[in-house]
């Protein structure tokens, strides 16, 4: 994550709670006015945010490793060492080797329910049918 997204989501955590407290104590205290200003400052932040996240999702593709290139996410890191396919009769069989390193300064992570593909040149999707992690 950048410094800007971290940014904007520290300054979410602060607004989101603040405006929210504003329009229920405006509510309380029967200013109206004071009370639809916050209220509409909230769903106008909130809609901001969401169409950011939105933008960034739509805008954003997958990572395409080469061998022996690493990718980290958070505090796991990555590399595909080796990339195979095998023919036997009319099946095909590819085979990949991927490294896991963790980055993390604490304790080691490992991923939950791993999951990987191949894709070729043309676009198609080869999904993993047995993967392990040790």
């Amino acid at each position: 994550m950048n410094l800007f997204g971290n940014l904007a989501f520290l300054l979410t955590l602060l607004v989101i709670p603040a405006a929210l407290i504003t329009a229920l104590v405006m509510l309380v205290r029967r200013r109206w006015r004071l009370a639809l200003l916050a209220g509409s400052f909230l769903l106008g932040w909130l809609g901001l945010y969401a169409a950011a996240l939105l933008g960034v999702s739509l805008l954003s593709r997958p990572a395409a490793l080469e061998p022996g290139q690493e990718h980290c996410f958070g505090e796991m890191c990555f590399s595909v060492l080796n990339a195979s396919r095998s023919a036997s009769g009319s099946s095909t069989v590819y085979r990949m080797e991927v490294q896991l390193r963790s980055a993390a300064r604490g304790k080691t992570q490992t991923p939950d329910h791993p999951e990987m593909w191949v894709v070729d040149a043309q676009g198609k999707e080869y999904r993993a049918f047995r993967s392990s992690f040790s």
